[in-house]
């Protein structure tokens, strides 16, 4: 089958509806506050939904069926981890952070630890970031293109125009009711997929469950204890945490979102929400995974048999799409795989340009100018991050090995230093500069361990560059002069949040 004139003409009016709704959140903004921060007035839903979409990009929509038809099951667990774990960061960062009323995380590392480690820690999440936004680009263009048999390049240059137009237009205020819209085409695209594969298997769902049973596709957990298999419970458990943490906590990305809230309540009300719309995606992925290992056992394919002999997993859900899908509703399963990658990509967009406009160009270059400036570097910014992640996800992305292991590698190794950084400095009255120093550059030394001569499996890369991180550095400030007071006035989590928290109590006590 061809992916025709109607699949396009969908895809069009989709991309088309994205940059409209884009243009219009772009109307009546003045200042930086209201491009970054949606001027504090955004509502829990929309926000807790965009902090999921932004996590669930393309690279979710097409690894979690790669892994289950390559696999099975076992990496899915990690949907419970995200409950705890959002509960634990709600408390940690988002009040801390809000309390602050800081426009980045990293201002927090500029007044706890001074310029230099404020430098370090913005060049560490610009490279994350811009790697991973490289990667999701690389996997939407990566479906489109064995969907459509568009150029690789071209696929890569529509997603990212549209994505920088909208968001260099319209902000955070864009970026999040893009991301309630293209979550909707994402959620009707996955049940659209399901709908066709299980009317498609002779038998059905119970058909798929007995011949998935039969080859172990549906194992959730693998109970041994070690470092080098690339699947344990243990790992994914640790891993996943570690991850979120650092996703949620350190991560311009998720913090410019939930900062955007009305208060420090809302914002921790829309982390804690956020999970909940996606928890039955990544199980409704997975299932498609087994689904379609089941289907092309039953009825075999050369061209599926090829990208399962070059370990090009990620190619099979676009395949199936574009010939057993009837025109149109393909279309428009292409296009949720656009939304996938352009609500993460939009996200992305918006914190690359504020960390460069508050922490490098306001704060270093040009500390003196007006709210106008200001507001049209923020969007210069974003159209400098969209090119150079165009460029990353051609030439880069494509040397990382599957979708899921690359993903994970880039945001556990970066994040899991950053996490560490940060927990030193909220955490730790003896965490010093050098003593941080130290310990960075040990989390640095586990990560290029990690990468050239480890065999070590991918799930522990957060855990332990965070360890590595934080292990080092406390014992190494032992050894250096502790800050003043003074220094860490307003500035450790117990008396920015535990004790607001508690007068906050007994005000309302009295009251």
């Amino acid at each position: 089958m061809v992916f025709g004139a109607i699949d396009y003409l969908f895809m069009g009016l989709y991309l088309m509806a994205v940059v409209l709704v884009g243009l219009y959140c772009g109307r009546g903004q003045h200042n930086i506050k209201d491009f970054l921060q949606g001027g504090r007035k955004l509502m829990v839903i929309p926000l807790a939904i965009s902090l999921q979409a932004s996590l669930f990009s393309s690279i979710g929509f097409l690894a979690g069926p790669a892994e289950a038809f390559r696999n099975d099951f076992q990496y899915l667990p990690f949907i419970v981890i995200a409950f705890p774990a959002a509960f634990i960061a709600g408390y940690l960062f988002v009040e801390f952070y809000y309390r602050l009323k800081v426009f980045t995380v990293f201002e927090y590392i500029e007044r706890r630890f001074g310029r230099s480690m404020h430098a370090l820690t913005v060049f560490l999440f610009l490279t994350k970031r811009g790697l991973y936004a490289g990667m999701v680009v690389y996997a939407l263009s990566l479906a489109v293109h064995v969907a459509t048999g568009f150029p690789l390049a071209g696929v890569i240059l529509i997603a990212g125009i549209s994505a920088i137009l909208y968001t260099a237009v319209g902000g955070l205020k864009a970026v999040v009711w893009t991301d309630v819209m293209q979550f909707c085409v994402l959620s009707g695209s996955i049940v659209m997929i399901l709908w066709y594969l299980v009317n498609g298997i002779e038998g059905g769902i119970p058909e798929i469950i007995r011949v998935g049973m039969e080859h172990n596709k549906f194992k959730l957990a693998n109970f041994e204890f070690s470092l080098t298999t690339r699947m344990t419970l243990w790992g994914l458990l640790a891993g996943t945490m570690t991850n979120f943490m650092a996703e949620k906590g350190v991560d311009q990305v998720n913090a410019q979102i939930y900062m955007s809230a009305r208060s420090a309540k809302a914002a921790r009300h829309s982390m804690w929400l956020a999970p909940v719309f996606t928890v039955w995606l990544f199980p409704a992925l997975y299932f498609i995974g087994a689904g379609f290992f089941v289907y092309y056992l039953k009825y075999p394919n050369d061209q599926v048999a090829s990208f399962v002999a070059e370990g090009k997993h990620d190619k099979i859900l676009p395949f199936f799409v574009v010939n057993m899908i009837p025109a149109g509703v393909r279309g428009i399963i292409i296009a949720g795989l656009a939304a996938a990658a352009m609500s993460t990509l939009d996200s992305v967009l918006n914190a690359l340009s504020s960390i460069t406009l508050i922490d490098i160009y306001k704060s270093r270059l040009r500390p003196s100018q007006s709210d106008k400036h200001y507001l049209n570097m923020s969007r210069l910014f974003v159209v400098f991050w969209g090119a150079l992640i165009t460029v990353s996800a051609l030439y880069i992305m494509p040397n990382f090995g599957s979708i899921l292991e690359g993903t994970f590698k880039i945001l556990g190794w970066i994040g899991g230093i950053l996490l560490g950084i940060f927990l030193l400095g909220m955490l730790s009255k003896r965490a010093n500069l050098a003593g941080v120093y130290i310990g960075a550059v040990c989390g640095v030394g586990v990560v290029v361990y990690l990468a050239y001569f480890s065999n070590i499996a991918f799930i522990w890369s957060a855990l332990s560059s965070m360890v590595a991180t934080v292990i080092p550095g406390y014992f190494a400030s032992l050894f250096f002069p502790s800050p003043q007071a003074e220094q860490l006035e307003g500035l450790m989590w117990q008396d920015v949040v535990l004790k607001a928290i508690r007068r906050e109590r007994k005000q309302s006590d009295q009251s």
